[in-house]
């Protein structure tokens, strides 16, 4: 099954990262001279101000991370991080396999705790909304089609967009 988070940077709040931050705090001090407080303090103002140009005029983005921002990707990661530890703790053995790129999650999951899940997904953040991908022929996660085999094997296949041809068709 494959989850991917709906406009993630735009959708994930500020409180919601400086809260996931301020909880990893033991991870990221060792790579910081900052003192927690200020740490935290310079986060908040660049994540509470973020900017873009549109059509020539300057604009504030009002909700969620920066988009185009650095910033954003690494503070989306750690929020994300949030959730599927949660998502570990609380569905144990029922979870498989789980991995993660950017805002797409791959999860092998017993059936029978899909809606449960997806309940637990939705009920994350009101603001983060996730969509679902779910085939017992075939799964695509990034550019690897999965094919479960007769004999529990999986093959893996390249697989390329729609996008990808058109883009490559048109050069």
């Amino acid at each position: 099954m494959f989850f991917n988070a709906v406009a993630m940077f735009t959708n994930i709040p500020v409180k919601l990262a400086l809260g996931c931050i301020e909880n990893r705090w033991n991870d990221i001090e060792q790579y910081t001279a900052l003192p927690k407080e200020v740490f935290l303090e310079a986060l908040t103002l660049c994540l509470e101000n973020s900017y873009l140009c549109y059509n020539g005029k300057f604009h504030s983005q009002i909700a969620g991370l920066g988009m185009g921002s650095p910033l954003s990707c690494v503070v989306s990661e750690i929020v994300l991080d949030k959730l599927l530890i949660q998502i570990i703790d609380k569905f144990k053995d029922d979870v498989k396999f789980m991995t993660k790129y950017v805002d797409d999650t791959l999860h092998i999951i017993k059936k029978n705790i899909f809606d449960e899940l997806y309940n637990f997904l939705k009920s994350f953040d009101s603001r983060i909304l996730f969509t679902f991908e779910t085939n017992s022929d075939f799964m695509n996660f990034l550019d690897v089609i999965s094919i479960p085999n007769y004999d529990n094997s999986i093959i893996f296949r390249h697989y390329i967009t729609g996008w990808s041809t058109k883009f490559l068709e048109k050069r």
